[in-house]
């Protein structure tokens, strides 16, 4: 947690957040925030969006392809699993003030942060559109006037993972004070990550790491007066799959897939490592932008603020689909370009004043073309004259969406202790679509539909967000809240070429939140947080596997689920035990399941006794994908002076959560079961805290888990295939860290 300067050694210090768009004391925000801070995020060495759900756990990720637009963060059970780019988040992501419109827009090492703010339940009122189940809010640090300094890291590990791989990281910033009312800060990092998954065969594909860097530039320009401007520029690359090639969970009895595998070896299983494919598996892409904030106080207080800011994101990728020596698909390619504007008006009153207000206007505009291209041979020999493969797909889609929006929230201190917000938003949103569709030159598309076929639909929507709080104030050191919300997601389109291929609109999604809490320091030691929640959704958006019409080959259906529903409560204290120790914890307890859910496919093999009725299962009462009922850690920090202005440091925490299940249907096979990690470092630090060099390991006792488990598009029943992230593995490393 931020530390103040002036706190006691033996206090700990008043957490800012800016989860209503102005800065306040945490307690006094009547919503369930987590706030990670820079500082912890240090302690713990993550560098990675992946790894805050260690932090923060009512937040969980669900990564389930190469592109990092299939991770897609869920809160308190709820998101959007889906790798479409024709649906947008149920979590938004927020950094630096712009709303991401898509996940990989976000996509950033965690470089320069100042913090990093998880916002339970619906978002939409004041940080734009589609944040119907929570928000991510990142706040990097901007430039300081008038001061020079240099912060620069590096660190180097070692992951246990197919082989013991080696990965090193480097980080470096520098604020430039250029005149008494102008200052710069250069930020940039480069990594590389060795491979986590290995592949014996002699000619087959091999070079899984990945390789990133990327750069941010700001500006801020304060001459007094009121008027303040803050212009940022960033770019991204990275190069290599990482976390995002899949290997063979189970296998079919007497499947041809586990016949490929035994040639060399393999044994598909849960901590199977290994595959054998024989074409290239690659991800390259990149994100970058630029965005200028402008702000004026007038003499009344009252500020006027404009943020514009312009994205873009491109990547290319390439998968050996069927993952194995023999052509079935060998090629799965995906280009995606994807463009985004936002511009948001707001006047807002000064703080700490008996009716406190914000009004805005807000508009965001979207263009993200994709192009698809699959090809197989399906183990069939030479396909018939005149056909380049037996089996292909060339597909493109090319969406525009636009969103107009116009808020109001104020807050009317009705005494002292009582303060009452409510709030307001009205979101209109227009999409339109063009694709096309053909089987690429092969004798049979998918699910035999030659093509070509073209479409050009388009829908609008309009929806209303709300939000009524009431925050009462005991005493200084303790505040309780209830709040009631309603959030809006807009809609989207299915792309399926399942059947008669075409674009079936998919419906806005709503929620409602009910929340109270309580806030407080007790001793001015200890900060803590409690809440209680239920939350209510429908016409949830959500993704599914589906058998096709064409042997061996699936497919993923988006669809409106009926109804949803979460329910459950958060906790979480930092305490200050002593001068030189500090002990934080969280938790969270949710009960999430689909209360409506009729239509859910089937899980491969499911038969009519299992719930299975003509390709169609009734899910109601299952829980939500990747949703833990129980999640949590507990994390002691030690800062102990030794001689001179040498000191220990420290740190250990232990992180566990529930069994989850990645499929609506309860399929047993893609169930992962419940574990827990301990991770911890210890070092020295000197120089009045201007270095410090420490040793580390995460997931210490190297529990194996995975990220995401499918089955295998291209398999029998019985083919499964996962996936796992680099914190599935033990890592062991050092880090040096140095301040100017």
């Amino acid at each position: 947690m931020a530390q103040s300067a002036d706190a006691p050694e033996s206090d700990v210090a008043d957490i800012i957040v800016t989860a209503q768009r102005r800065e306040q004391s945490l307690k006094d925000v009547p919503l369930s925030v987590s706030v990670a801070s820079a500082e912890a995020l240090a302690n713990r060495n993550f560098t990675d969006p992946a790894q805050l759900p260690y932090l923060v756990p009512s937040l969980q990720l669900t990564n389930f392809q190469a592109s990092p637009g299939a991770t897609n963060f869920s809160i308190r059970g709820i998101g959007t699993a889906s790798f479409s780019h024709l649906i947008e988040p149920s979590v938004a992501t927020v950094i630096d003030g712009i709303v991401m419109g898509r996940p990989e827009m976000g996509v950033m090492e965690f470089s320069d942060l100042e913090r990093v703010e998880v916002l339970n339940g619906p978002q939409g009122m004041l940080f734009g559109k589609n944040a119907s189940a929570g928000l991510v809010n990142i706040v990097t640090t901007r430039p300081k006037l008038g001061k020079l300094s240099v912060d620069a890291s590096g660190t180097y590990s070692n992951t246990a993972a197919a082989r013991n791989v080696d990965g090193w990281k480097g980080n470096v910033t520098v604020n430039i004070p250029i005149t008494p009312i102008a200052a710069a800060r250069i930020s940039g990092y480069v990594s590389d990550e060795g491979p986590l998954v290995g592949n014996p065969n002699p000619t087959g594909f091999k070079d899984f790491g990945r390789t990133q860097y990327g750069a941010r530039a700001k500006l801020l320009i304060d001459p007094g007066q009121g008027l303040s401007v803050y212009v940022s520029a960033d770019y991204s690359h990275s190069d290599g799959m990482g976390t995002g090639v899949y290997t063979a969970r189970t296998a079919a009895p007497g499947g041809a897939l586990g016949t490929l595998d035994a040639v060399y070896g393999i044994v598909a299983r849960p901590g199977n490592l290994l595959h054998s494919s024989d074409a290239p598996t690659t991800l390259r892409y990149d994100v970058g932008g630029i965005q200028a904030e402008v702000a004026y106080e007038f003499p009344s207080g009252v500020t006027l603020t404009n943020i514009a800011g312009y994205r873009a994101y491109n990547s290319r990728h390439t998968l050996d689909f069927d993952l194995r020596q023999a052509d079935v698909v060998n090629i799965s390619s995906a280009a995606f370009d994807l463009q985004q504007f936002t511009d948001e008006l707001r006047l807002s009153s000064p703080g700490n004043v008996t009716f406190e207000y914000q009004i805005g206007l807000f508009y965001s505009y979207a263009n993200s073309d994709r192009t698809d291209f699959l090809k197989g041979n399906l183990q069939l020999g030479a396909p018939p004259p005149g056909a380049l493969d037996w089996l292909g797909l060339f597909a493109t889609n090319d969406l525009t969406s636009r969103s107009f929006a116009a808020y109001a929230q104020g807050t009317y201190h009705v005494t002292d202790a009582l303060a009452l917000t409510a709030g307001a938003r009205i979101t209109h949103d227009k999409m339109s679509l063009r694709a096309y569709h053909d089987n690429g030159g092969s004798a049979i598309g998918i699910s035999g539909v030659p093509g070509p076929i073209s479409y050009n639909p388009s829908q609008n929507d309009t929806g209303v967000s709300w939000r009524l709080s009431a925050l009462y104030e005991f005493s200084p050191s303790l505040n309780a809240y209830m709040t009631v919300a309603r959030g809006y997601k807009g809609p989207g389109y299915n792309l399926s070429w399942s059947g008669v291929p075409g674009a079936a609109p998919v419906g806005s999604e709503t929620s409602m939140d009910y929340e109270a809490g309580l806030k407080g320091n007790l001793f001015g030691r200890v900060n803590f947080g409690l809440s209680a929640y239920w939350e209510e959704f429908d016409n949830f958006q959500a993704q599914s596997y589906a058998d096709t019409d064409t042997p061996g080959v699936g497919t993923f259906l988006i669809q409106n689920v009926g109804t949803l529903r979460a329910r459950g409560f958060e906790g979480n204290l930092s305490a200050r035990l002593g001068r030189i120790l500090t002990l934080s914890a969280s938790g969270a307890y949710n009960d999430a399941v689909y209360t409506s859910f009729p239509g859910a496919t089937c899980y491969p093999g499911q038969t009519a006794a299992q719930g299975c009725i003509a390709s169609s299962y009734d899910a109601s009462g299952q829980r939500l994908i990747n949703a833990p009922e129980w999640s949590g850690t507990v994390a002691l920090d030690f800062d102990a002076p030794l001689s001179g202005d040498l000191a220990l440091i420290g740190h250990a925490d232990v992180y566990g959560r529930s069994k989850v299940n990645f499929q609506p249907n309860g399929d047993p096979t893609t169930a992962q079961p419940g574990y827990a990690t301990v991770n911890g470092s210890i070092g020295v630090s000197g120089g009045e805290g201007r270095w410090r060099a420490s040793v580390f390991c995460r997931n210490c006792f190297d529990k194996r888990f995975v990220t995401f488990i499918e089955s295998n598009p291209t398999g029998a029943v019985g083919d499964y295939n996962q996936s796992y992230a680099v914190d599935s593995f033990r890592t062991v490393g050092v880090t040096v860290k140095v301040s100017y």
